[in-house]
């Protein structure tokens, strides 16, 4: 009866031995696979000689998330490369116009004629136009790959960030009709902030209702720093 039961104590202690050695040798092929796959960067999956079920699920959760990892670093490499080229060709279309205009301001320069000097005037003047166009579209891309590191920020007069922007596109916008009716608090608006940032937020406002708004335009700035932006457009 003893040695029948040392018996089944050695085959019990065997089995156990066994079993972490083959969970142990898993374990070494899920780490080693997991390495290689990453690095390889193969679409291969990581297989293990186990067949225990527990590891095997394990192998299955890996495969699975690397495969979402795959996915996800193909969308962006394809962005970023699509985002790129499309900086790339943006930046070389802004010569054309910008050659346009050097070369029509010579031509007003040796000219004394008031209507050869309209059209070259007009002509600069739709170039100019191009370039705007270009050079938001540059921006907006441009934001889209930039690292995000953290902007230095500094006291900001948000008052006078605020006029000096409405300043640059007063004349845009009286010349499309709109009045803008502003109220501005005397109280001084200071703000920890990035200024080129706060005066961006301001443009791309301003430039969105100098493109949609039906004629009107509210901008406030309230004594609590709190600001309004509105005007009606049609649907």
């Amino acid at each position: 009866m003893l040695y029948a039961l040392a018996g089944v104590l050695g085959a019990a202690l065997v089995y156990c031995i066994i079993k972490i050695y083959l969970l142990k040798k898993s374990a070494r092929e899920l780490r080693i696979g997991f390495a290689e796959k990453l690095r390889d960067d193969t679409n291969t999956r990581i297989d293990i000689s186990s067949a225990d079920k527990d590891m095997r699920r394990l192998a299955d959760d890996l495969n699975k998330q690397l495969s979402t990892l795959r996915n996800e670093y193909l969308h962006y490499h394809h962005g970023n490369t699509e985002l790129k080229t499309a900086i790339t060709n943006i930046s070389h279309d802004l010569r054309t116009p910008l050659t346009v205009i050097y070369g029509y301001l010579e031509m007003m320069k040796n000219t004394d004629d008031p209507q050869k000097q309209r059209e070259y005037l007009d002509i600069i003047k739709e170039r100019a136009e191009l370039m705007k166009q270009l050079t938001e579209e540059l921006f907006k891309n441009s934001v889209l790959i930039s690292d995000e590191e953290e902007m230095p920020c500094e006291e900001v007069y948000v008052n006078k960030v605020l006029e000096e922007c409405i300043a640059g596109f007063y004349p845009q916008l009286s010349k499309k009709g709109i009045a803008p009716n502003i109220v501005i608090t005397d109280e001084k608006i200071l703000r920890n902030a990035n200024k080129g940032a706060l005066s961006r937020v301001f443009t791309n406002l301003l430039s969105n209702a100098l493109k949609y708004s039906d004629g009107d335009l509210d901008i406030t700035l309230e004594d609590s720093g709190e600001m309004h932006f509105k005007n009606t457009a049609k649907k």
